[in-house]
């Protein structure tokens, strides 16, 4: 899979997800024109009693070069920020790196409590070389940063590649952020030029699984539909023709396609088929809908089949208890 990407569910958390770069921000603000607004604080304590848990309205501003060139490095930064922070955090990114001002400006709007774990992921659709592509912040109120570099193939043939910082709050993803960047011989870069950028919150989830694996499918989506809507019922939906008729439409309704891998899922023509339709779904639609994330239930597993080679089956939140274990894969006996 080509891992590297700049594209979150906790329960009762939020993280605001937005795109964006300095020298737009500072423009923008030079016009006496404000950041958007998200949603106010979820709880608060009071006079230093104890009480309900502080949440801030956490925006996470990622910063990128709109080109970058073949057999060269570029950085992708992912900054946590409160509203009040985001001038001081665009002028943190350009001093970082002064290339770095071309994002849309996007926002994925959640609630995230002071002492959250708010995980990141970054992956490419092409096999661009990612250092360390999964990051871990604890958000404690105050700007919060982690910088990603990123290496382009000298030989990449791609003029463009399609990235995604997948957004977590204490391991259970929340949102992403999907970009385009174009790639090129030299990464001059015009001011006035910018990415294509969304930004999506992972509010319909399809959870697709064996019937096999129910128990331990059971406890991902208790904790997936504390902040999602499942569209598949995991505690008495059947297979059968009426679910035939209404999969495209479950599928199609989706925001997050969760893939739930096992040797069971492997062998599971069900599976094989909501997999399939998902991913022609993905690759027909603007913007890319469902997101495919598959999720091991252990280690090591079967391959995934050719049609699904490009996504991340080392899922960096569910296989960490075994990650230093067993392989990632189980050993083909062809």
């Amino acid at each position: 899979m080509g891992t590297g990407a700049i594209e979150a569910v906790a329960i009762g958390a939020v993280v605001t997800v937005v795109a964006a770069a300095a020298v737009v921000l500072w423009r923008a603000l030079a016009k006496g024109q404000t950041p958007p607004q998200t949603i106010t604080p979820i709880a608060a304590t009071t006079g230093g009693k104890e009480g309900p848990t502080v949440s801030d309205v956490v925006n996470c501003s990622v910063f990128a070069p709109p080109r970058v060139a073949r057999g060269a490095k570029f950085m992708v930064q992912a900054h946590l920020h409160v509203s009040k922070d985001f001038v001081k955090v665009a002028r943190e990114a350009d001093r970082i790196d002064a290339t770095a001002n071309r994002l849309g400006y996007k926002q994925l709007p959640l609630p995230v409590p002071r002492g959250a774990n708010v995980e990141l992921f970054l992956e490419f659709d092409e096999d661009l070389i990612i250092g360390q592509p999964f990051r871990q912040l604890k958000w404690q109120g105050a700007p919060a940063k982690e910088v990603f570099e990123v290496e382009v193939p000298a030989n990449l043939v791609s003029e463009s590649i399609k990235g995604h910082l997948t957004v977590a709050v204490d391991t259970v993803p929340v949102g992403d952020i999907e970009f385009k960047l174009h790639v090129t011989t030299s990464a001059n870069v015009n001011t006035d030029e910018a990415a294509e950028t969304r930004a999506l919150r992972y509010e319909n989830a399809f959870i697709s699984y064996s019937r096999k694996d129910f128990r331990d499918v059971s406890i991902v989506a208790q904790a997936l539909a504390t902040t999602q809507n499942l569209l598949v019922d995991v505690t008495e939906l059947e297979p059968g023709d009426d679910w035939a008729k209404e999969l495209p439409a479950f599928i199609g309704r989706a925001d997050v396609f969760y893939l739930i891998w096992s040797e069971n899922a492997s062998n599971s023509e069900w599976v094989d088929k909501e997999a399939r339709h998902a991913k022609r779904l993905y690759d027909t639609s603007v913007p890319s809908r469902p997101r495919i994330r598959p999720f091991p239930l252990k280690r090591p597993m079967p391959p995934p089949p050719d049609y699904l080679s490009k996504l991340n089956f080392n899922s960096p939140w569910l296989a960490q208890r075994t990650a230093h274990e067993v392989p990632l894969f189980v050993e083909s006996s062809r």
